[in-house]
């Protein structure tokens, strides 16, 4: 099922939604708002 579901994102060529992106020295508040409901899509936190 795992590989179907890559060919499936591959072939369609679906993308996620980025709700928004956190610096990893903002990470307490990326995971304020995760825990909050109030974002559409994914957090991303980088370094």
């Amino acid at each position: 099922m795992f590989k179907a579901m890559n060919t499936a994102i591959t072939l369609h060529r679906l993308k996620p939604v980025v709700h928004e992106v956190i610096p990893f020295s903002e990470a307490r508040r990326a995971y304020e708002l995760l825990e909050s409901g109030k974002h559409f899509g994914k957090i991303v936190i980088t370094r």
